[in-house]
């Protein structure tokens, strides 16, 4: 087995763009992907192996949910507060005030819909799945060492 190329956006082999790319972007699953044009397999380092990379366990702590979603509220606050003003005062509304609002609005809906995850456990039981299948992959001794021979630091039991 030889070293697989990375992705940045595009097969590395044939260069094809991937449609909605977003390299900010994070999940679990095999980084190994293959290219739906030339059927080569590439490294896509957005995706994380959860059972060699393991996962953050503050994403189960509520609190941080709620945190997040203070800090929407705090945002919605202040760009409704400051939009309303203008509005008061100058009789008009700017677009970029509403748009934060709204903006700020969706970040506190996404944390209190992430804190009913995490009470109600339904987090917790995704990840545990996502680890189980993680599990199933590194079971292919193959598989486990492509990835260690790609610079993952695999577990000597999958190798």
């Amino acid at each position: 087995m030889a070293k697989i190329m990375e992705t940045n956006g595009s097969c590395p082999y044939c260069q094809k763009k991937f449609s909605s790319y977003n390299a900010s972007s994070s999940d679990f699953g095999s980084p190994i992907r293959r290219c739906r044009y030339c059927q080569k397999e590439y490294i896509d380092r957005r995706y994380h192996e959860i059972a060699v990379e393991g996962w953050n366990e503050s994403s189960l702590n509520p609190m941080n949910s709620l945190k997040v979603a203070g800090i929407g509220l705090i945002g919605f606050l202040i760009a409704g507060g400051l939009t309303a003003y203008t509005i008061y005062t100058k009789g008009y509304y700017m677009m970029k005030g509403a748009l934060a609002g709204i903006l700020a609005f969706v970040i506190m809906i996404v944390g209190i819909i992430d804190f009913i995850r995490v009470k109600t456990g339904a987090k917790q039981r995704s990840i545990e799945k996502k680890k189980t299948e993680s599990e199933e992959r590194l079971k292919n001794r193959e598989y486990a060492m492509l990835l260690a021979e790609n610079g993952y630091n695999v577990p000597e039991k999958y190798l």
